[in-house]
């Protein structure tokens, strides 16, 4: 009995559950534009956009959470989700079957986060290093590929983005899928558990017995079959490939991981929070071009909240002694 009341409420604890928090300044934003464009934010045609806006987002902070949680980052992802447009573009192009240009899209992003992985584990390099190095050589093959000029896509894929599920767009559809299934993973499942017992402490799961290299290109192989994936779910709504597609999405991408609670020093993030994250990134987007702010104004905006998630992140950690 002493135990029982010694133990918080349900109440407390979901008060004090970091996800909560989030989702409150979601819905105060969302409360605070519905009062300031009660006629243009409220709307079902309004939510449908930013639903289409932010799953290519969503679906790649799925992937870039892993990431974060080992203490790592992947700057390649908006990279790999505009090449891996422009393969599926050229294998179309060719008379490729649409499944195995899907497939070969797919293919280039775990092909690039394998990479990534190994070069970091391997070589020894810092992530952002290697991240940053390989960015540049995805997004120059993008063009080098296409001569900068955009590639028309079949009606064949277009289909596959372009529609609705009980009036849910169907990108939204995939990313909450993948939402799904890859938070499965992380929570439930014993790879899950070893990701975050790399991120918590890499010198202490080595010891413990964790291959940590397989782990690390594992994750980054991960973020880059889901980068693809966007890429390729962008390429078909937009009806062409452009080696352009994607360029600076890495930093919306950890902006919404680090908003969600993902902890830039590892250890800590769920697929949740980041999905929440992408959404107030998207709404922020949302309402800064209904209240007219000008384009470059909305950058200083955007880099403050990113500051200020990091910010955040760093006295968390502080107060937490990590």
């Amino acid at each position: 009995m002493e135990n029982k009341l010694e133990r918080p409420s349900r109440i407390k604890r979901i008060l004090k559950n970091e996800i909560f928090g989030i989702f409150i300044i979601l819905i105060l934003m969302c409360i605070a534009l519905t009062i300031l464009r009660p006629t243009s934010f409220p709307t079902a045609a309004n939510f449908a956009s930013i639903g289409r806006s932010i799953s290519y987002t969503g679906v790649m902070a799925v992937g870039m959470t892993f990431v974060i949680i080992t203490g790592g980052i992947d700057l390649t992802v908006g990279s790999v989700f505009g090449l891996a447009g422009v393969v599926i573009g050229i294998c179309l192009q060719s008379n490729v079957s649409l499944a195995i240009s899907i497939l070969l899209g797919l293919l280039t992003g775990v092909l690039v986060g394998a990479l990534n992985g190994l070069a970091i584990t391997k070589i020894g390099l810092p992530p952002f290093i290697v991240t940053l190095s390989l960015m540049n050589i995805t997004r120059g093959m993008a063009q080098g590929f296409t001569s900068g000029s955009p590639i028309k896509i079949p009606d064949s894929l277009k289909a596959l983005a372009i529609g609705d599920f009980i009036g849910i767009p169907y990108t939204v559809c995939y990313m909450i899928v993948l939402a799904v299934i890859f938070s499965l993973i992380l929570s439930k499942t014993v790879f899950g558990r070893q990701v975050y017992a790399l991120g918590g402490n890499e010198d202490a799961a080595r010891l413990s017995g964790l291959n940590t290299t397989k782990l690390k290109v594992f994750v980054y192989a991960i973020s880059g079959f889901l980068a693809a994936f966007a890429g390729i779910m962008t390429t078909a709504r937009l009806g062409v490939a452009q080696s352009a597609n994607g360029d600076g999405y890495e930093m919306d991408v950890i902006a919404s991981v680090v908003i969600g609670g993902t902890s830039m020093t590892g250890g800590k993030g769920t697929i949740i929070g980041s999905l929440i994250g992408a959404v107030i990134m998207g709404v922020l987007r949302n309402g800064l071009v209904m209240l007219d702010v000008n384009a470059y104004w909305q950058k200083v905006v955007i880099g403050s909240v990113i500051m200020g998630a990091v910010t955040m992140d760093m006295l968390r950690n502080k107060k937490s002694g990590k």
